[in-house]
């Protein structure tokens, strides 16, 4: 694991340009990359991947696509979490819910 985090901009020039539609999409990592530009910096940091915006976004274009199977990589919310924050827990409840999400705790 790396001791820093990585640090990845989805509008970054090498990889904002490049393709991240759907299906009868049409989008770019940088105007929509925020999901795989989070999990490039999570993996990046976490392991010794290497990965970036534009493998992640490619990974995940790449996974099946079945009738009622679906990944996307959605947006996220970084804090330090140094014992100040507080989340009111039927927000997280409910947001959880509403989006099937959930949420991660990640040491770094």
């Amino acid at each position: 694991m790396n001791k820093q985090p990585v640090s990845y901009l989805q509008t970054d020039p090498r990889w904002a340009k490049k393709d991240y539609s759907a299906k009868g999409e049409k989008t770019t990592i940088g105007a929509s990359g925020c999901g795989p530009t989070a999990m490039a910096i999570a993996v990046a940091t976490m392991t010794d991947t290497d990965t970036d915006p534009a493998k992640m976004a490619a990974w995940a274009a790449d996974l099946p696509r079945e009738k009622d199977c679906r990944v996307e990589l959605a947006n996220s919310v970084w804090v330090r979490d140094d014992g100040s924050f507080e989340a009111d827990q039927d927000f997280l409840e409910t947001a959880a819910g509403w989006v099937q999400g959930g949420g991660l705790r990640l040491p770094i």
